[in-house]
C-alpha cells in the first residue's frame, strides 16, 4: 500500500503531543507532534513517530480502559498480565474514546488508512525502548 503525503499527515496528527524523530542534512532531531515545525518535518522520509506497542499497556492504563468498557479492576489486572487487552474488547471494534485514550498514551494502534496495519509495521514509527 502506498502511503501518500495526505495519509501520512492524517495519521501523524492523530498522535498530537507524541515525540518523533527526523533526519535532515544537518543531523537527527526530535520534536513533538503539534509543534511549530511538524508539517515541515513531515516532508522528510526519515520522519518516525516514537510510540509504544499496544501490548505494552500498563496496568493503570488497562484499568482505565476496563472502566471505559465496563470491566472490573480485577478483570483488567488479569487481562493486562496476559498482554493484549484488545482480545477482550472484541478485536478492533472498540469505542472511539478507548482508541483515543490509548493513542494519547502513545500506543501504536492499527490504522484504517493503512489497511489495518500498525504505524510501526507501515514504517512510520519506531518503538520506544
Amino acid at each position: 500500500m502506498e502511503i501518500t503525503a495526505e495519509i501520512k499527515k492524517a495519521i501523524i496528527h492523530q498522535y498530537y503531543g507524541q515525540r518523533y524523530l527526523y533526519k535532515n542534512e544537518f543531523g537527527t532531531y526530535n520534536d513533538f507532534v503539534g509543534g511549530y515545525h511538524t508539517v515541515t518535518h513531515l516532508q522528510y522520509d526519515s520522519f518516525m513517530l516514537m510510540l509504544k506497542p499496544y501490548t505494552a499497556i500498563t496496568i493503570g492504563d488497562a484499568i482505565e480502559v476496563g472502566k471505559m468498557a465496563g470491566f472490573s479492576d480485577e478483570k483488567m489486572k488479569e487481562i493486562s498480565k496476559k498482554g493484549n487487552v484488545f482480545d477482550y474488547l472484541n478485536g478492533w471494534n472498540v469505542c472511539i474514546s478507548i482508541y483515543q485514550f490509548l493513542q494519547s498514551k502513545g500506543h501504536d494502534l492499527p490504522q484504517r488508512l493503512l489497511g489495518g496495519e500498525t504505524i510501526q509495521k507501515s514504517g512510520l514509527a519506531i518503538y520506544k525502548k
